[in-house]
């Protein structure tokens, strides 16, 4: 296995994804992405609406893990491991792999036809975890183990991905780091990192680095002032105040390449 690599995102500048990651991304599995278009059939209308699906995923693997990581910096009492960063960012980085053609037309054609797999509906999530066992069982399991990741950590991608609940016995997690799966796919709220990350450039973003927190009882509050969730309280968003983008300098200035632009983004619209 390489290194970790350093990737020039369209919206978030240099990225630093980790060597396990990268491993992911070299895998067919993951390269099948670059094809499928993020919104559908939308780029027939309108051709510049052709972001794929594999760019998604480097943008929620890289907010996945600064979230995190910006809890386990600003709470340390919430114990946070090494692990369990990096298995955030794996599941941030493979939660759309059970994706088909034209992404969620495909999903909802799959819905409406009818056809159902072990009694269920079509889920891209759960194909994503299939996809995401077969990526392991062909190429890289050894990698996991390597990188200090067992069975249980590979259970607790995909809880993080399907939007399960803790479990010691099942993914060695307990109820206190329930917080943990509700940033790739929140159930509770409907706010993911994924969703986040389809905010275009240019409109309001939410400043978890700096507000996020976590309350007592395990789950995800912004702010610390007792208001709300996550979903409520996304800046911008639902009545809140436009924010202004800080430069990204972190990863690049750590490298020492160039920081990108300050860009003061304050449309003209409503957010209500």
């Amino acid at each position: 296995m390489g290194g970790r690599k350093i990737i020039k995102d369209a919206i978030h500048g240099h990225i630093k994804l980790p060597a396990l990651c990268v491993r992911i991304i070299d895998t067919p599995q993951f390269q099948r992405l670059r094809f499928l278009k993020q919104l559908g059939t939308t780029s027939f209308v309108y051709p510049a609406a052709s972001h794929n699906r594999f760019e998604h995923c480097l943008g929620t693997c890289y907010l996945a893990g600064k979230m995190v990581n910006a809890l386990r910096s600003r709470q340390e009492e919430l114990g946070i491991t090494e692990a369990d960063v990096l298995c955030v960012q794996i599941a941030g980085l493979c939660h759309d792999l059970g994706h088909g053609a034209f992404s969620h037309v495909f999903e909802t054609f799959m819905k409406e036809s009818g056809k159902k797999e072990s009694g269920k509906r079509f889920k891209h999530e759960e194909m994503s975890c299939k996809m995401f066992d077969h990526l392991l069982s062909e190429n890289i399991m050894q990698d996991f183990r390597r990188a200090g990741l067992d069975e249980k950590d590979v259970r607790f991608i995909k809880d993080l991905i399907v939007g399960a609940k803790p479990s010691v016995e099942e993914n060695g997690r307990t109820a206190s780091k329930a917080f943990l799966f509700e940033i790739v796919n929140n159930k509770r709220t409907g706010a993911r990192r994924g969703q986040v990350g389809l905010l275009p450039q240019g409109l309001p973003r939410p400043r978890h680095q700096r507000d996020l927190r976590v309350r007592e009882a395990g789950s995800l509050l912004q702010g610390g002032r007792g208001r709300g969730r996550v979903a409520d309280r996304l800046q911008g968003v639902g009545g809140g105040e436009p924010v202004r983008d800080e430069p990204r300098q972190d990863d690049a200035a750590q490298e020492g390449l160039p920081a990108p632009r300050r860009q003061d983004h304050r449309p003209n619209v409503s957010w209500n």
